[in-house]
């Protein structure tokens, strides 16, 4: 599992932080939860999990949490009850929605923007050249629609330094991928991944400095 998840100061006044096995199973749940809508196998039977909801039986959650499933179903309970987790009993399994959970996720790539422009009913037949006339902000929102379907792969820490990279504005007021002939984007974070992997094992006998300039000199590229 990779990524991270964004923790407020002000939960040192929460009342969960005060005990440390409740804190460690809150976060561990944040942490389960699903980054992105995807269908899972429970029993045979295929079931969608949305974003920030996870599918995990008592007898799971126990396990990791080191308690019987007694202790487990009263920590939800809990949690239910301060509104900070929504419970909804499936088969073989318990549905948990992590309440707020955007806000233990956002970061550059998911906060650009979270929404679309809305268009009036009428916008494209008014004026069927809007299409070429989209600002940066709208391209850079439908950029990072385009690459949301790789994080669960490689990571939101990975996927946000690739939209970063290739949203930078030009000179020419276009964004970096838009200079390129052609933009796989599967292709292209595939080599980013792989680029940086290479890279990571090379860092202990290269500079800082020098590996930054190789990163941006060699990566995407191909």
């Amino acid at each position: 599992m990779s990524g991270y998840v964004r923790i407020n100061r002000s939960v040192l006044e929460h009342w969960i932080f005060k005990d440390a096995w409740k804190f460690r199973c809150w976060i561990d749940l944040i942490s389960l939860a699903n980054y992105s809508d995807q269908k899972t196998d429970i029993g045979g039977v295929l079931m969608v999990c949305k974003r920030g909801e996870t599918l995990r039986s008592l007898e799971t959650l126990a396990g990791r949490w080191g308690c019987d499933k007694s202790k487990a179903r009263r920590f939800l309970k809990l949690l239910e009850s301060d509104g900070m987790v929504v419970l909804k009993n499936e088969t073989r399994t318990t549905r948990i929605t992590i309440c707020k959970y955007d806000d233990y996720q956002s970061d550059n790539f998911e906060s650009e923007t979270q929404t679309k422009t809305k268009r009036k009913p009428d916008e494209n037949q008014t004026n069927p050249n809007n299409k070429d006339k989209k600002d940066n902000k709208e391209k850079k929102v439908e950029f990072q629609q385009r690459i949301a379907p790789f994080v669960e792969k490689y990571g939101r820490e990975m996927c946000n330094e690739f939209y970063l990279y290739w949203t930078e504005t030009t000179k020419d007021n276009k964004l970096r991928w838009e200079k390129e002939t052609a933009f796989d984007v599967s292709r292209r974070i595939s080599n980013w991944h792989r680029n940086e992997q290479k890279f990571r094992s090379e860092e202990s006998s290269v500079s800082g400095d020098e590996l930054i300039n190789n990163v941006m000199a060699k990566i995407g590229k191909k």
